[in-house]
């Protein structure tokens, strides 16, 4: 009898604790190591048996041939060759899941499956599990392409006199209608003790037609004000910086968004003209427009007006806007203190540069809604911001890592999107008012180390930045750089995207910096609404444009890791009169799914290169041209889909 045991890493290694999960299988039957065994059929116009026409892995595969019609076609492939004996047969009591791959060719009908143990006599009742329907596992198996199918062992309810200890057999069949004329192809048949199968989810695609385009500078990135300094003579803002000025071209930065703490700390000098000069002339050579903000805590109106004067006469081309201070509502606790120490400031720089435009109050929600309803009909205040850090305190968040990661990849966290949505974004669409979140992360304080540095922050960030856009947002900044405010000064920061390396030139490209690129490689031209119908506790989240070509994209994440790792086997539904062409794919994955790694995280099976270049590509999918397809997408990961028509 040829079996083989195989140890594989599953979806994310991290169990509890962060420990690595090693997932252990026995190959019953692939048609290679494991490729002993003998059939049966009924009736005689089925057959069963190897070929080699069709495969998953290697080169050979089960064919369980049916013909016939209003009655039950059956076959069964036992892996002992019909040997009996108690001691005879596969030991699966350690397992949860009995697994196999299944291609269906012509017209067939409900496959049912179900095991038999080994024993003295063969095929007696009590040596039978119950059937089970394989549609319940795999929706989709009918539609002519290779399924996983993972069955727990619990659903395969072994009745009174079943041995676990001696599984010998796999039964397949289906009741057939009218006529039924086909082949089940079958293979890689084993057992394993995964936690959990194939989670089916279905993601339907509606039109969308009236909505906005995606913002043209939705993808942004924050930093300190001190960050315009140079540091031993040299600028980080330096448009010679090849690496640097790749690195925001790759990712898809388009704004560029400087102020934070340092630009209200004492500390702190105000950058100078010249320091400017280097920004903007930075800021042209990676494409970005740039948010300028100016010091309001004991700040001078007269200095941000000579400054922003300045900016207009010299870099109004790469201006988005300018800005005033940073989070007032910190050393400002009520509204009427800040608007009548920031209101001087906006007064000076509009009479300075008259047709000047203003975000603000980079504040909280109360902060903004009255800030849009005192001046957004003057004309100047270009959009309306505040600030987010929805996973809470970076320090807190160290006290726990596996668990502050868990919370990450929550879809719990959609709760607190919606509710500040409601508070703020929802009231100013319903005005008409342009909003932005200029300034947010994950965690504050600079991020909680061992969780916003780790591949659990790509999902986070990957996952918030589209749920914002399909609200239809301005855009987001990312805070990030070599040092941020935190814990009353300023230090390293967790959450950055990338950082200088230690030695020579380029960047260490942090997990975060792959939902940049993810986002700007899916997000392409109009969100479009999506309907997800999974099971309510499996962390998946899917997201839908259409460019102005008529290409469809949509970004599919997969959450689930560690003990509750699934893959989902995804149908995509999408909306009447899609274009006919060519699917393709491009896959989000840490090399060993693990939400705790710090490094090997790539996108369309590439890594980011120190110099901000990168070749990720795309792949071709076995696809129907256009309407419904299905693909997998495996635990701690995202699938980047691509439909595009005549291509």
């Amino acid at each position: 009898m040829a079996l083989s045991m195989v140890a594989f890493n599953a979806g994310s290694t991290e169990g509890a604790g962060g420990a690595p999960v090693s997932v252990k299988r026995v190959v019953v039957w692939n048609g290679e190591e494991a490729n002993i065994g003998a059939g049966w059929v009924n009736p005689k116009t089925c057959s069963i048996g190897p070929q080699s026409a069709e495969a998953h892995s290697g080169n050979t595969a089960l064919e369980f041939k049916f013909k016939g019609g209003n009655q039950w076609l059956g076959a069964g492939w036992n892996w002992c060759h019909f040997k009996t004996g108690t001691n005879v047969g596969t030991d699966a009591s350690a397992m949860r899941n009995l697994t196999f791959w299944i291609k269906t060719k012509g017209k067939a009908g409900d496959l049912q499956v179900n095991l038999l143990c080994n024993g003295a006599v063969l095929d007696t009742p009590e040596e039978h599990t119950v059937k089970v329907p394989v549609a319940g596992y795999c929706p989709h198996f009918l539609d002519g392409q290779w399924h996983e199918v993972v069955i727990p062992l619990a659903d395969l309810n072994q009745i009174k006199g079943f041995n676990p200890k001696i599984i010998s057999e796999i039964h397949l069949g289906f009741k057939a209608g009218q006529e039924a004329d086909g082949s089940f192809f079958i293979d890689d048949i084993s057992f394993d003790d995964r936690v959990g199968g194939a989670q089916p989810v279905a993601v339907s695609v509606a039109d969308g037609a009236l909505g906005p385009e995606l913002a043209p500078r939705f993808l942004g990135l924050s930093y300190e004000m001190s960050m315009l300094l140079p540091k031993d003579g040299r600028y980080y803002f330096d448009p010679n910086d090849h690496a640097l000025v790749n690195s925001f071209k790759t990712l898809g930065i388009k704004s560029l968004r400087v102020g934070a703490n340092a630009v209200d700390d004492p500390r702190i000098p105000v950058p100078q003209e010249k320091d400017i000069d280097e920004l903007f002339n930075f800021a042209r050579a990676a494409g970005v427009q740039v948010i300028y903000s100016f010091r309001l805590k004991n700040g001078d109106p007269a200095d941000s007006a000579r400054l922003a004067g300045y900016i207009a006469a010299h870099d109004a081309d790469a201006l988005d806007c300018y800005s005033i201070g940073n989070e007032p509502n910190f050393f400002l606790k009520t509204y009427e203190a800040f608007f009548a120490e920031w209101k001087p400031h906006y007064d000076a720089i509009l009479k300075a540069v008259p047709l000047g435009m203003i975000d603000g109050p980079s504040a909280n929600a109360p902060y903004a809604v009255r800030l849009a309803r005192d001046l957004f009909a003057e004309g100047h205040l270009k959009m309306v911001s505040d600030h987010y850090y929805f996973l809470g305190s970076g320090r807190l968040g160290e006290k726990n890592p596996p668990e502050t990661r868990a919370r990450f990849l929550s879809n719990s966290l959609h709760k607190d999107y919606e509710k500040a949505w409601a508070a703020l974004g929802a009231v100013l669409a319903a005005q008409g008012v342009p909003y932005r979140i200029d300034e947010l992360n994950s965690c504050y304080n600079g991020g909680a180390k061992n969780s916003s540095d780790t591949y659990a922050s790509t999902l986070w960030a990957l996952d918030c930045t589209h749920w914002w856009a399909a609200h239809h947002i301005q855009g987001m900044n990312y805070h990030t750089g070599e040092s941020v405010g935190r814990d009353e000064t300023f230090g390293a920061a967790n959450y950055a995207a990338f950082v200088h390396q230690p030695k020579g030139k380029g960047f260490n490209m942090r997990p975060q910096a792959y939902a940049y690129l993810a986002f700007s490689q899916g997000a392409q031209g109009r969100p479009l609404p999506v309907q997800i119908q999974t099971a309510p506790a499996f962390d998946f989240n899917a997201y839908a444009y259409r460019d102005k070509d008529g290409s469809i994209y949509l970004t599919l994440i997969n959450k689930s890791y560690g003990d509750k790792a699934q893959l989902a086997s995804v149908t995509v539904v999408l909306p009447k009169g899609a274009p006919a062409g060519v699917w393709q794919r491009m896959d989000l994955a840490q090399i060993d799914h693990d939400i705790a790694a710090k490094a090997g995280v790539k996108l369309g099976g590439a890594a980011i290169s120190p110099q901000g270049t990168w070749s990720g590509r795309w792949k071709k999918v076995k696809a129907p041209p256009s309407g419904n397809t299905t693909v997998e997408v495996a635990p701690a990961s995202a699938t980047i889909l691509r439909l595009s028509p005549g291509k």
